[in-house]
């Protein structure tokens, strides 16, 4: 993936805020023979707020999967 800053929060609501895109693959599976390895493309945003980091995007299945996401808070401590 990659971020690239694209503005600034007033100085009272937090810090920068970056656009992302991450292109994601891989599965789960016990045999070679049960594997189904998926691929997406993700975009989304990223802002250093006073409550912590906010992400919101969207994430597009190459198989035609959809899905929103939002994370609030550290992702890792």
């Amino acid at each position: 993936g990659a971020l690239q800053q694209v503005g600034r929060l007033p100085d009272f609501m937090g810090g920068p805020v970056f656009a992302g895109t991450w292109l994601e693959t891989g599965s789960a599976f016990d045999t070679d023979e049960d594997a189904d390895i998926n691929a997406q493309a993700a975009l989304g945003l990223v802002m250093d707020t006073l409550v912590g980091p906010i992400a919101a995007g969207a994430s597009f299945g190459f198989d035609g999967g959809f899905r929103l996401f939002v994370g609030i808070g550290r992702l890792v401590r």
